[in-house]
C-alpha cells in the first residue's frame, strides 16, 4: 500500500510538468556556468586544470543545487496540497521522500549528461568519470535531503534563501569533501570505494533523520497558518 501510494506521489512529482523541468533545467545552466567560469580564473594550464577538475565540478554542484531548496515546497503550501495529504491521512514524510526522489531525478539527469563534455574541457581522464557521476549521484541526494529539511525549517521566513545558505552549507561539508576526496582518488589511480561507501553512509544517515524532521517543520508551518 505504501510503495503504491508512493509510486503515485512519485509521478505526480515528475509529471509537474515545465516549472520543475525548467528549475532543473535552470540547475543545470548554472552548473555548467560555475564549471565553466573556475577555469577561467584559473588558468588554461591543463594539467592545472586536471588536478583541480573533481573539487570544481562538485563545487559547480553544490552551489547550482542550493537555489532551488526554497521552492521545494513552496507551492504546495501555496496550493494547500499538503494540507489536503494530512487531512486524507496521507503520511507527510511519504510525500517528501516522492518530492524529493522526484526533484533528483529532474536534477541529476542533465548534470550527468553534461559531465562528459566538462571532463574534456577540464582534462579530466575519462575513467574517472563513473566515480564523478556515481558519487555526484549519491552527493546530490543527500544535499536534496538537506536542502528539504532546511526549506521545512524555513517555510514562511522573510530571506528564506539566506536562511538556507546558513543552515544547509555547514552540513554539506561532509558531502563535498567525501565527494571529492573519491574523485581525487580515481585520478590518482588509487581505490575510490572507501570514499564512495562513506558518501552512502552519510546519504542513508541524511535519509533516516531527514524527511522526518522536514515533516515536523512543514506541519508546524501548516498549524501556525
Amino acid at each position: 500500500m505504501m510503495m503504491t501510494l508512493f509510486w503515485l506521489l512519485f509521478k505526480g512529482e515528475v509529471g509537474k510538468g515545465w516549472p520543475v523541468i525548467a528549475d532543473a533545467l535552470s540547475q543545470a545552466a548554472f552548473f555548467i556556468m560555475i564549471a565553466v567560469l573556475f577555469p577561467l580564473a584559473v588558468g588554461p594550464a591543463p594539467d592545472r586544470l586536471a588536478e583541480l577538475a573533481g573539487a570544481l565540478i562538485w563545487i559547480a554542484a553544490l552551489l547550482s543545487a542550493i537555489p532551488a531548496f526554497d521552492r521545494l515546497f513552496i507551492e504546495d503550501m501555496r496550493s494547500g496540497w499538503c494540507e489536503q495529504l494530512l487531512s486524507y491521512g496521507t503520511p507527510l514524510w511519504l510525500y517528501i521522500y516522492a518530492k524529493l526522489a522526484g526533484w533528483f531525478v529532474l536534477s541529476i539527469l542533465p548534470l550527468i549528461g553534461i559531465l562528459p563534455f566538462l571532463s574534456i574541457m577540464m582534462g579530466l581522464s575519462l575513467a574517472s568519470l563513473p566515480v564523478l557521476a556515481l558519487s555526484l549521484s549519491v552527493g546530490v541526494f543527500a544535499m536534496l535531503l538537506l536542502g528539504g529539511l532546511a526549506a521545512g525549517l524555513s517555510m514562511g521566513a522573510r530571506r528564506s534563501a539566506m536562511l538556507l545558505s546558513v543552515l544547509i552549507l555547514p552540513l554539506m561539508l561532509p558531502v563535498l569533501i567525501f565527494g571529492v576526496m573519491a574523485v581525487e582518488a580515481s585520478i590518482a589511480g588509487q581505490p575510490a570505494w572507501p570514499h564512495i561507501k562513506l558518501l552512502l553512509a552519510l546519504c542513508l544517515f541524511f535519509a533516516v533523520i531527514c524527511p522526518p524532521a522536514t515533516q515536523f517543520a512543514l506541519k508546524s508551518a501548516i498549524e501556525e497558518r
